[in-house]
């Protein structure tokens, strides 16, 4: 597994991060931005590998809770929400 990286700079990096993990996790190479995590075969322990994954890639998700990827079902909307979170913490 690698190790942490330098976060992304731009919304399209994170994005592309973000669908990335959600291929990794789900071991579903055709992922794209708007599919959903449960609708691929995600569950609970599943939800907890992305989040490990999240929080080795961006720091900003250190505080990430498994409620995120309820709420943000979607490798976009999970871009964004944490996007979001490193706008608010500027």
């Amino acid at each position: 597994m690698p190790g942490p990286r330098a976060e992304p700079e731009s919304a399209d990096a994170s994005l592309s991060t973000v669908v990335d993990i959600f291929r990794e996790v789900l071991g579903a190479p055709g992922i794209g931005p708007d599919d959903d995590f449960f609708e691929h075969g995600g569950q609970s322990l599943l939800a907890m590998r992305l989040l490990v994954r999240l929080r080795e890639s961006f720091p900003s998700a250190a505080g990430l809770r498994a409620s995120a990827v309820l709420r943000c079902p979607t490798p976009r909307l999970l871009a964004g929400a944490l996007a979001a979170d490193r706008a608010a913490r500027l």
